[in-house]
């Protein structure tokens, strides 16, 4: 046994000499190849390395990075981004680096300001204003430009003059800065040269960033005006432009982009924007800036002492912006926006002053809005440069009458009234009241096809002020205060956008403070008939009519329905979401809406639909006598697929449009999913088969317009063939 035990620890001992003779040598191995390594990079590739570590001259280069999309329910583009040719000032342009001694800087200076001169000379002579954003005025005495206080401020700062430094200080210190001679140039030369520079610095051109937009657009066949050794850094770039395929439509909630204003910069300054980005002014671009907007990618190239590139990689991947994705069919849309413009052409021949209008369609089962006209209407595309002349139409198509504008609802206010007082137990479906003349002090009714004893039926039907004042009396102000927020009425309705709250009347002190009014008890006979302090925004409308088509579950409107990533992955999915409930009873519901079915069926074009309504004709101005035309409905009455609000300015009646919005509704069922420009290009081939044009012909039909576009594209493809002295930088799974 001592034997067997005597063994076994010898060949442990054995063992665990081998294994550490194994690692000795493994040690030896590891010491060997990092000395070698060690060699290589001291003596070896010493000078390769020694200039990279020595080597200040890092340049950057931005790679920009598209604005994410705006899509229809269908992936119908509604906000995009078009492709343009830039002119800019890059890398291989002269400019003089921090480390470049007197010599060498002088003649960087001298040589970019011949550059910069024949530049000049070829944009205006081509008609392209290089100086739109420049802060120095054109003509002497030179002063600052008072528009560009903010363009002035970062000069100033870069220059470090003082605050009452003129624009002649500034141009006498640019031209000692850049070397401008003045023996060699006349005082316009010396100008427009200091100009020039002013605006590369206000625009953070440096040894460091080599890149500056000159002009955001130009045409193809500018690429052979400035090729040559004389315009040594002046290239012509790839950059994208916000693109509305749609103008008009959808305009007021798709909304615009445009630069950050210098009172707004603080709070884009904390998220990384600079100066010059691009943000979204309002709407759908403004409210969802987070998720839309790109972030330009970062290149650092990294030169040796002569100038050759030695490495290039990225400080910032370029990372395109996400596509939001709306709840709005533009089938429908597009359509209830041609036709508005013929129906408020109707009303305004008939009663001489109908001009504007405001529609929301919403699906009753979701809350999802699938339209929203605010009427008249604007082209996107031109809305920075026609914004002036818009702000001082007469007829305001700036205004948003569809979720900012407050109006009375009228009439289309009684079937709330109605329900609250069955709720109530103040009327009930039996209860019936005299419509005479007189039976309310200093109020009135139109009695339109009806007077006498009138139930709450014809009511309805027929819009009897005499009914409602006597049910409002009966019902109490109180009570209309209690339940109007059941219904949307002056609550917060959860919409994405920037929207209106409205009001009901409301006898307390601090609502009388509020508003600046002195609430009488005749306020609430008006306040039955939607007059008084009652206000609301068209989409406040369509809130109560769905409100009423869902029995009372209040939904919250929504127009965004999901937010997709660059790959159409689904980030968010917007679900309804219930605002308040309301446990109507059958008998009031159904009392309520057989009034509205009746409305609906007394005219005479209320046959070919079955669809629940109530129309207004609200009063704006007492002393004029001045009405807007308002209503509220659902389609259809049973089991509703959605509902509608409508405002009419100055308009006497609303209610002929309802049959409007449920046709078209109908027939953008008919093609879901089909894109408008599909829908053109069918259209279009049908046309081309019944009338059997020749190729001429089609060509002689053509819009001018088409055609050039078509033209230009051309033109674009084979100009963009001569663009090879820009590098080509390829980034997997993103837009740039």
């Amino acid at each position: 046994m001592e034997n067997s035990s005597k063994k076994s620890k010898k060949e442990k001992t054995i063992k665990c000499s081998k294994r550490l003779f194994i690692f000795v040598i493994v040690l030896i191995g590891c010491f060997f190849i990092a000395l070698s390594k060690l060699i290589e990079y001291q003596i070896i590739d010493y000078e390769k390395y020694n200039k990279i570590l020595h080597s200040n001259n890092q340049i950057k280069k931005i790679i920009p990075a598209a604005r994410g999309e705006i899509v229809d329910r269908n992936g119908v583009v509604l906000a995009t981004n078009e492709l343009n040719l830039s002119l800019i000032i890059g890398e291989k342009f002269p400019y003089k680096n921090l480390d470049d001694d007197k010599d060498t800087a002088t003649k960087k200076n001298l040589e970019g300001n011949a550059i910069i001169l024949s530049l000049i000379n070829i944009l205006n002579k081509e008609g392209i204003d290089w100086e739109k954003n420049s802060p120095i005025s054109k003509t002497k005495p030179y002063s600052f430009l008072e528009d560009k206080t903010y363009e002035v401020d970062k000069l100033k700062k870069t220059l470090s003059q003082q605050k009452y430094a003129t624009a002649q200080d500034s141009i006498e210190l640019l031209s000692q800065m850049f070397n401008i001679d003045k023996r060699k140039y006349n005082e316009n030369q010396i100008r427009d040269i200091a100009v020039f520079r002013a605006n590369m610095l206000i625009k953070s051109f440096s040894e460091y960033n080599k890149t500056f937009i000159v002009s955001d657009k130009v045409e193809p066949e500018f690429l052979d005006k400035i090729t040559g050794d004389n315009l040594k850094g002046v290239e012509i770039l790839e950059t994208t432009k916000r693109i509305y395929p749609f103008k008009d439509i959808g305009a007021h909630f798709i909304g615009n982009v445009g630069p950050i204003y210098k009172e707004n910069y603080d709070k884009y300054k904390e998220k990384g924007y600079p100066p010059n980005a691009i943000v979204g002014k309002f709407g759908i671009e403004e409210k969802f800036e987070d998720q839309l907007k790109a972030t330009n990618g970062v290149l650092i190239l990294q030169k040796d002492e002569e100038g050759n590139t030695i490495n290039k990689f990225y400080e910032q991947l370029p990372k395109p912006g996400k596509t939001i994705k709306l709840s709005i069919d533009i089938h429908l849309q597009k359509a209830i926006q041609e036709e508005l413009p013929k129906f408020i052409s109707s009303n305004h021949m008939r009663y001489g002053t109908a001009k504007g209008a405001g529609v929301v369609v919403s699906n009753v089962n979701s809350g999802e809005l699938l339209a929203c006209i605010s009427y008249p209407s604007y082209d996107l595309n031109e809305y920075n440069k026609e914004y002036e002349r818009l702000k001082n139409e007469k007829i305001c198509p700036l205004r948003n009458r569809a979720f900012i504008e407050l109006y009375r609802p009228g009439s289309s206010f009684k079937p709330f009234i109605a329900i609250t007082g069955l709720m109530c137990h103040s009327i009930t479906p039996s209860t019936k009241f005299l419509c005479k003349d007189g039976i309310v002090p200093h109020m009135k009714c139109l009695h339109f096809s009806h007077s006498g004893i009138i139930d709450i039926y014809t009511a309805i039907q027929r819009s009897c002020n005499n009914y409602f004042y006597q049910a409002g009396e009966k019902i109490g102000i109180d009570n209309i205060v209690k339940y109007a927020p059941y219904f949307g009425f002056g609550e917060d309705t959860g919409f994405e956008l920037t929207n209106s709250k409205g009001r009901v009347t409301n006898p307390s002190k601090e609502f009388q403070r509020k508003y600046n009014y002195k609430y009488q008890h005749g306020d609430l006979w008006q306040t039955a008939i939607g007059q008084s302090e009652v206000y609301d925004t068209v989409l406040q409308q369509t809130v109560y009519a769905q409100t009423l088509a869902n029995k009372g579950i209040r939904l919250s409107p929504f127009i965004v329905k999901q937010i997709l990533d660059n790959n159409n992955n689904v980030l968010f999915t917007r679900k309804k979401k219930v605002m308040s409930k309301l446990n109507i009873p059958d008998f009031a519901y159904e009392t309520v809406l057989k009034g509205m079915q009746m409305m609906w069926k007394s005219k005479a074009f209320g046959k070919e639909y079955d669809i629940a309504s109530k129309s207004g004709s609200p009063q704006y101005s007492f002393n004029t006598n001045l009405t807007n035309g308002a209503g509220v409905g659902f389609y259809p009455s049973t089991n509703p697929d959605i509902a509608f609000g409508i405002l009419v300015e100055n308009g006497q009646s609303a209610e002929n449009f309802f049959q409007n919005i449920v046709k078209l509704y109908e027939k953008s069922k008919q093609n879901p999913g089909k894109s408008l420009v599909e829908e053109k290009k069918e259209n279009e081939s049908n046309k081309n088969k019944t009338n059997k044009k020749t190729n001429s012909q089609q060509n002689l039909d053509m819009d001018s317009e088409e055609r050039k576009k078509i033209e230009n594209r051309k033109k674009t493809d084979a100009e963009r063939k001569k663009i090879k002295q820009r590098p080509q930088i390829n980034i997997e799974n993103a837009r740039t």
